[in-house]
């Protein structure tokens, strides 16, 4: 079987994209916590409830995405809640996540292209059906999960705790429309109120949330500053006379981001090391090919055509 987080991520992939879908960082991260304590739970190797997390057996199980946390949760000398060890474990996502893909990636479950862009392997994808470290094969878990919240079927307990799990996290948010979370929502709480395990995750992932949600109210608005330049004309006197130093300027006195306008034509300007990490770090999911080239496509009377493909379309066909 895979482990939980191993399914989690799984659940999150967005293939369209070749990453790991709109779920922010800090969500991913308490939803491979819960998946590791619940994987924990299940291997008998903790009880939990709201009030305590009891160590049961401390007997590592040999999965270094699980026993680092159970090595933990032993070396404690108080008994702590199950939101603290949450926290805790949410602290090595990075590290959870990380050994999660390799595994993934080592058992042919996804690949990894370039420029960091996951797939799913051809033969999964096809299938729908992935290899377990037992040799059986199982069904792929977002269409598991679609199938159970979209029908009347009894699901298995583990898939009942990944969908409680995924519920607390905003899983569904990311994956599902407005529309098609109306239709599911009543089927998604009956669910999580049937499995101890996942009920427990739930209940505690949202009272953590609760005040990091009140604390995060957005402020208001901050203005992004205009290049200064002349009527009508705009910045196009000066990017004429050199656009590369003109944009150095305005990044030196304006910050990264700023504007700059030209006859007809306004732009906004991402620059400097900030506008280059931030292009690695989340470039692949909100920067499109398609609307810029769009002229370029149709005058080519292309049905496609590489320069406006995204992700791993543009990746995959790009390698033939």
């Amino acid at each position: 079987m895979l482990t939980f987080a191993e399914e989690i991520l799984l659940l999150v992939l967005d293939e369209g994209q070749g990453d790991l879908g709109s779920l922010p960082p800090d969500s991913l991260n308490l939803a491979l916590a819960g998946a590791v304590l619940m994987d924990l739970a299940l291997q008998k190797r903790i009880e939990t409830d709201l009030e305590r997390l009891m160590l049961v057996d401390p007997t590592p199980l040999g999965d270094d995405i699980l026993d680092p946390t159970l090595a933990e949760i032993a070396g404690e000398s108080q008994w702590r809640d199950t939101r603290y060890w949450l926290d805790r474990t949410a602290g090595r996502g990075d590290r959870i996540r990380s050994d999660a893909l390799g595994r993934l990636i080592e058992r042919g479950i996804l690949r990894s292209e370039a420029h960091g862009l996951l797939s799913l392997a051809p033969s999964v994808s096809r299938s729908r059906r992935y290899p377990t470290a037992d040799g059986q094969q199982i069904e792929e878990a977002r269409l598991r999960i679609m199938r159970v919240l979209f029908s009347d079927d009894i699901p298995d307990p583990r898939d009942i705790a990944m969908i409680a799990l995924a519920g607390a996290c905003g899983v569904f948010r990311t994956i599902l429309s407005a529309e098609e979370r109306a239709q599911v929502q009543d089927r998604i709480d009956l669910l999580t109120k049937l499995d101890l395990i996942g009920r427990t995750m739930s209940q505690a992932i949202e009272g953590r949330e609760a005040p990091a949600a009140a604390a995060a109210a957005p402020g208001p608005q901050k203005e992004i500053p205009v290049a200064p330049g002349l009527p009508l004309l705009g910045n196009g006197l000066a990017m004429s006379r050199g656009l590369s130093a003109f944009l150095v300027r305005q990044y030196r006195d304006l910050g990264p981001v700023f504007r700059i306008r030209a006859p007809g034509r306004r732009f906004v300007c991402l620059a400097g090391p900030e506008a280059a990490n931030f292009l690695a770090s989340h470039g692949k999911r909100v920067f499109r090919s398609l609307e810029p080239m769009a002229n370029f496509h149709n005058a080519m009377d292309a049905s496609r055509s590489i320069v406006t493909m995204d992700g791993v379309d543009h990746v995959t066909t790009r390698r033939a």
